[in-house]
């Protein structure tokens, strides 16, 4: 039987975040350095690291509900390197009117609720709108995990997906206007679809069925992702995180080489905190004029944050013990 618990450190999920963390510096990429933007992938790299973490958030709560725990390290783990660069933004833009940040753009950035407010194409916490529907997703779906127990989870879970699917359908003109497609009722399916994914595949039957047709289904998944992440429509679909989820738990089962490759997977490791600074150290980069010290601080701010701020504060998380925590089993029926 497949364990999502046990797949959390496999080189092969984090071989997906490095694609998926590729497809979104790709997009970034595009204005700043080919001054066009003639592939939008980025939001497609978003929704593959939305069913993953779906899955493997779903996978440990299933085996251990210590909702203090859990939220403690997701702490730990998310938000130093969120405030360190909100507060480098804040500092930065002080000083820079070109860069300067909003009020209401700082607090619904902190507060993770950035994909409802202030939105503008010219921002440098628009992609806070991913973190927030994670976070938003954290503050949910765990305690809903919990009351509900595993056999209802999982039906809500692929309702859920579903009735955001026909929401986005139904409701198409009004989410294809500038980004009211990063509201997390058109988003949350990603999430929802990986959750669902944990949740099924939680007996020795369904994981055997599942790796004997993906056996087949994987190559015409692999076209099929491949064609929308270039030149797929900008919305998300409830398709596209299905092939996702497919891929992410097919890799669990027998990973494709070319997952397990070590600058991929070092690539997924850190992929959080590129995403996070990603779009600061560009224009940095660009902004140095050719002065290579400069540059090569800018491309490395990324790295950085991963080693000075994000793996210690990880570390500090796991240690942290948390004495009126219980361990109680998830509740199997219904």
């Amino acid at each position: 039987m497949t364990d999502p618990r046990a797949t959390v450190r496999l080189p092969a999920l984090d071989g997906w975040r490095g694609i998926a963390i590729l497809l979104v510096l790709a997009d970034h990429f595009q204005p700043i350095f080919l001054h066009a933007y003639p592939v939008a992938c980025g939001k497609h790299g978003v929704t593959a690291f939305f069913v993953l973490s779906g899955y493997l958030i779903t996978g440990k709560l299933r085996h251990s509900n210590r909702l203090g725990v859990f939220y403690t390290r997701r702490m730990f783990r998310l938000m130093p390197v969120a405030w360190c660069y909100l507060a480098f933004v804040a500092l930065i833009g002080s000083g820079a009117p070109q860069m300067h940040l909003s009020v209401s753009e700082f607090v619904s950035s902190l507060l993770f609720v950035r994909n409802y407010f202030d939105l503008r194409f010219s921002s440098h916490t628009l992609h806070f709108w991913s973190l927030s529907i994670e976070e938003q997703f954290y503050l949910i779906w765990p305690a809903l995990l919990l009351w509900l127990g595993m056999r209802r989870a999982k039906w809500i879970a692929l309702a859920g997906a579903v009735g955001s699917a026909l929401w986005l359908a139904t409701h198409h003109s009004f989410y294809s206007a500038p980004f009211m497609n990063l509201r997390t009722e058109v988003r949350g399916d990603a999430l929802l679809v990986g959750c669902a994914m944990a949740l099924f595949l939680n007996s020795d039957v369904a994981t055997r069925l599942f790796n004997r047709w993906t056996r087949w289904a994987f190559w015409p998944t692999t076209v099929y992702l491949a064609w929308v992440s270039l030149y797929g429509p900008d919305l998300s679909s409830l398709l596209e995180c299905c092939a996702w989820g497919v891929f992410i738990v097919y890799s669990t089962m027998s990973a494709p080489r070319f997952l397990t490759i070590r600058p991929l997977v070092w690539l997924g490791r850190i992929s959080y905190s590129v995403y996070v600074w990603n779009l600061m150290a560009m224009q940095l980069y660009v902004a140095a004029r050719g002065y290579f010290v400069i540059q090569m601080v800018a491309v490395g701010v990324p790295v950085l944050s991963y080693y000075l701020i994000e793996r210690p504060c990880t570390d500090a998380g796991r240690s942290v013990r948390l004495p009126f925590s219980r361990t109680k089993a998830l509740k199997e029926a219904v």
